[in-house]
């Protein structure tokens, strides 16, 4: 399922920020990419409304930015890492690195949660995110993250 909406062009192993605010606005532009927003203000406010109502970050340096948003018709997903570690608020009280993000449409639950499990087994494992956190290249990134998923 994921396989079917990332694309190379949604991912990047730089995305550029110092806050949680600065990630999130720089993941957005990358689905941004997939040409599927149709309106990227009414997205960042719907994941600022959620990522103030509770935190999207996890565990081990990972955060899965989302949000439910009139912006999109369909799942769209977007996926990087950071250089610099950033405070997310997550689980564990440990900065993030790895970001996941999904902007779905009201209706879809499914696809969503669908994506968060996908995204969710590939990232409990420390050797799967050492892997991803080496990539040199957005496309050796996209590579890593397509292998885990077939």
């Amino acid at each position: 399922m994921v396989s079917d909406v990332l694309t190379p062009e949604v991912v990047s192993v730089s995305l550029p920020g110092k806050t949680k605010e600065d990630i999130i606005s720089s993941i957005l532009d990358l689905a941004c990419n997939s040409g599927k927003v149709k309106d990227r203000d009414q997205a960042w406010l719907d994941l600022i409304r959620h990522e103030h109502d509770i935190s999207t970050g996890m565990e081990h340096g990972v955060a899965f930015p989302h949000a439910k948003t009139k912006a999109v018709d369909e799942l769209i997903v977007a996926f990087g890492t950071s250089r610099r570690k950033v405070d997310f608020e997550s689980l564990d009280g440990k900065p993030c690195r790895i970001f996941a993000m999904t902007l779905s449409p009201h209706e879809d639950v499914q696809s969503h949660l669908e994506f968060l499990a996908q995204m969710g087994s590939i990232l409990k494992d420390k050797q799967s995110r050492d892997r991803i956190l080496s990539a040199k290249s957005d496309r050796e990134l996209y590579d890593i993250v397509m292998e885990q998923l077939t």
